[in-house]
């Protein structure tokens, strides 16, 4: 017998320490409801739990994205309820009623001023539907490619999906009004010699045979606030001219000129591609400034200065030839030059003689050619059965967000057909119509807006919203001012129901969409909670039963622990 160690009392004790570290453990599995409360509980199911409380509280927080998402487009479809019905409805009723020739044309005044307002109510709408501060009819969360927004007149531009984002600047030339002159002609001295029709913008105006060009003028001005092209009077010495101003420059239009000699001066149109002429127009001399630029075919403008006067003279339909004259003020007349002068490309002066023809003038523009950045060709059109001066000037520029602008004494700015080469973005273009204004035009990705609709990276589904405002419904201008103009008006209203129908269309799609996401996203979580339960979650009654062997077997330790104690006590009876 052995004293010295009680081995017998050393292994009741441990067995107790067992018994008691599994008893703690089923205390606080059954206190907790859990099976696993620390890594060491089980390192493995802890890991798969913890990635799917992850994917269980993404679903979660994935639902409430979704149904924040449906709000977004109930809202816009609200908008566009409101675009649909009762605005756009109302002016197509309306066109209809001014498309019979039953009205007169103080009834169709009347119409076109309802009609303006439902345009500008339309307008309203899609600036001012918005969601959490989000603009949703205006163009700003459209899903389409790349383009350009405008500032100051800028119009007609479109960008390529790779233009890179920024700020182009770029100067232009106001674009002219529709404004057609009709008849017979007009009379700078002694006014209307035949009765004609003036139609400006599509509103037509009954001249008179003896009319002054005072009394043209006031005619005009009548219908200014419709037409948006105003008339007045500038006399300069014994001379008279009728001046037709742009009420709103950079509205979009071309001016046809169909008669004999007309002597008017367009005074803030854009003359470049925007003038043209029928064959039996003979030597018609128009001239023009633009805010004190004249427009130079399709490609390039000159700022004048020092008072120098310019003019320009169509020999075709495709270009113009512009001239600085000193201080006088003159024309080319058919395929000479009437007195010297200078002209100039981008900077390079070319000198012209009053000898020199059309060919003439042709070799001297391409002799500077390379280095204005300009051609010219003489050819004869069999289209148009006539000789055509042609003149075109193009730019590039290297870089993001370049500024376009090319100086020179007369500080030619480009117009047209501008090429913008995005180093590290492959080629880009902007491709802008002649005839528009000062601005900046804004090159932008598309931003729809993106809604997280599930618990992982990619999980998204892209909502994008056209433009819902009158410019891009293409029924801004409309108007209903001759029967004509009334049945076009219909043809537009059409299209622009279609469009806002389309659109209602495809938001309701995208909502049905995400009510669908949502109920899988629901099933998706109750799957993973019950899969996450059966690693996490404490199974009661089979704990109850460890927390009950655990007390009995620990009590039965606690006292075989007393008696190995005792049982040392046993050699003492040696003693005796």
């Amino acid at each position: 017998m052995r004293i010295v160690h009680n081995v017998l009392a050393l292994n009741s004790v441990n067995k107790l320490k067992n018994i008691n570290k599994n008893l703690s453990k089923s205390v606080e599995r059954l206190s907790t409801g859990l099976r696993i409360n620390k890594a060491a509980d089980d390192a493995a199911g802890l890991s798969i739990s913890e990635k799917m409380k992850a994917q269980i509280r993404g679903l979660q927080q994935a639902q409430r994205n979704i149904q924040d998402g449906i709000s977004l487009i109930q809202t816009a479809e609200g908008g566009l309820a409101n675009i649909l019905e009762p605005p756009l409805q109302r002016m197509r009723e309306l066109a209809i009623q001014a498309a019979n020739d039953t009205l007169s044309f103080e009834d169709r005044q009347a119409i076109q001023k309802e009609i303006s307002q439902m345009i500008s109510a339309i307008d309203g709408i899609a600036d001012n539907t918005e969601f959490n501060g989000i603009k949703l009819l205006n163009g700003n969360v459209s899903d389409e490619p790349a383009r350009c927004r405008f500032s100051g007149y800028i119009s007609h531009a479109s960008a390529t999906e790779n233009t890179p984002t920024g700020e182009y600047m770029v100067d232009f030339t106001a674009k002219a009004t529709n404004a057609i002159i009709t008849g017979d002609y007009i009379d700078v001295a002694t006014g209307i010699l035949n009765d004609q029709k003036i139609a400006v913008n599509g509103i037509e105006i009954d001249l008179e045979a003896g009319m002054t060009l005072a009394e043209v003028a006031v005619k005009i001005n009548s219908v200014a606030s419709i037409s948006k092209v105003h008339a007045n009077i500038h006399v300069n010495g014994t001379a008279q001219n009728l001046i037709l101003e742009s009420v709103t420059p950079g509205s979009k239009g071309q001016i046809n000129v169909e008669s004999k000699t007309i002597g008017i001066t367009l005074d803030n149109i854009g003359l470049g591609a925007l003038m043209t002429r029928t064959e039996d127009v003979q030597g018609i001399d128009i001239a023009g400034n633009i805010n004190g630029e004249a427009a130079i075919g399709d490609g390039l403008t000159l700022k004048l200065h020092n008072g120098l006067e310019v003019t320009t003279y169509s020999v075709g339909t495709t270009g113009y030839i512009l001239f600085l004259l000193g201080n006088d003020l003159d024309y080319i007349n058919s395929n000479a030059v009437t007195k010297d002068g200078i002209v100039y490309l981008n900077g390079v002066s070319v000198a012209v003689e009053e000898s020199d023809n059309i060919n003439d003038l042709v070799n001297k523009f391409n002799a500077v050619g390379s280095q204005a950045g300009a051609k010219a060709t003489f050819r004869f059109d069999t289209l148009l059965n006539q000789y055509v001066f042609e003149f075109t000037a193009f730019f590039s520029s290297q870089g993001d967000n370049s500024y376009i602008e090319v100086k020179s004494d007369g500080e030619a700015k480009i117009i047209n057909d501008i090429a913008i080469n995005s180093s590290g973005h492959g080629q880009s273009h902007l491709d802008f119509s002649p005839g528009t204004t000062d601005g900046v035009v804004v090159v932008e990705n598309p931003n729809p807006v993106f809604l997280q609709v599930g618990p992982n990276t990619g999980n998204i589904i892209k909502i994008g919203i056209n433009d819902m405002k009158t410019n891009a419904l293409d029924i801004e201008d409309i108007n209903v001012l001759t029967q004509i103009a009334a049945e076009n008006a219909i043809s537009k209203l059409d299209n622009a129901i279609k469009i806002v129908s389309g659109e209602r269309s495809r938001l309701g799609a995208y909502e049905n969409r995400l009510n669908h996401i949502s109920k899988n996203a629901s099933n998706y979580e109750i799957c993973l909670t019950a899969s996450n339960s059966k690693i996490t979650d404490t199974d009661m009654a089979k704990e109850m039963i460890e927390m009950v062997k655990g007390n009995i077997l620990s009590q039965a330790a606690q006292t075989m622990l007393a008696q190995a104690n005792q049982f040392q006590q046993t050699v003492l009876q040696l003693l005796k």
